[in-house]
């Protein structure tokens, strides 16, 4: 683990050096082909990923298939006509969570589930340049800014809050297109 910090600290944008020690994690993965998946948002702090390709070995390395679309928590995407902020996945139940607009108050939002097929129908609204947490009755909807330093949110949590109405005007605000080629495999040894 200290090497791997070593390696990566000069890559760190400084407001994140101090906290490398509480946030950094390390996965080791041998050879693993991935199944495309999408990044849930733990975070806006960057990811670096190492594949270690060798001379003397004949097999393959490995590979991480990533899906570039919905991006979980900082998009609004349509689905059946109706907007929604992919919240997560679970590739175990075959579902999608979803914050959507409550049927009976158009100004609140409600959590809505289908079948992780519904991203194979999604399309593209708006980004928000801020990560949706979640959402309270009384408050609206909990978001953490990408604005400022770099900081590590403990308990009690306190976050910043925005109506469903603003959420969805800044979507539309930023509008985006959906990426021609949504799969990508990040193979490239030795960077």
């Amino acid at each position: 683990m200290k090497a791997v910090k070593r390696a990566i600290h000069p890559l760190v944008h400084e407001t994140l050096q101090p906290v490398v020690d509480d946030t950094v994690r390390l996965t080791i993965l041998c050879g693993a082909q991935t199944k495309p998946h999408t990044d849930s948002f733990r975070g806006n702090t960057p990811n670096m990923m190492f594949i270690r390709g060798t001379k003397e070995s004949k097999a393959h390395p490995g590979h991480l298939a990533y899906d570039l679309f919905p991006k979980f928590k900082t998009s609004v995407v349509r689905l059946d006509g109706k907007l929604c902020v992919p919240h997560g996945c679970s590739h175990n139940s075959n579902e999608i969570r979803c914050i959507g607009t409550h049927p009976k108050d158009p100004t609140k939002p409600c959590y809505c589930t289908f079948h992780k097929a519904a991203l194979d129908h999604m399309m593209t609204y708006g980004d928000l340049n801020y990560a949706i947490v979640g959402w309270t009755k009384d408050k609206g909807v909990d978001i953490v800014n990408d604005e400022g330093e770099v900081c590590i949110c403990r308990p009690p949590l306190a976050f910043n809050s925005l109506s469903w109405t603003q959420v969805l005007e800044d979507a539309k605000g930023n509008p985006v297109t959906k990426p021609k080629k949504r799969i990508i495999c990040l193979q490239e040894e030795n960077k």
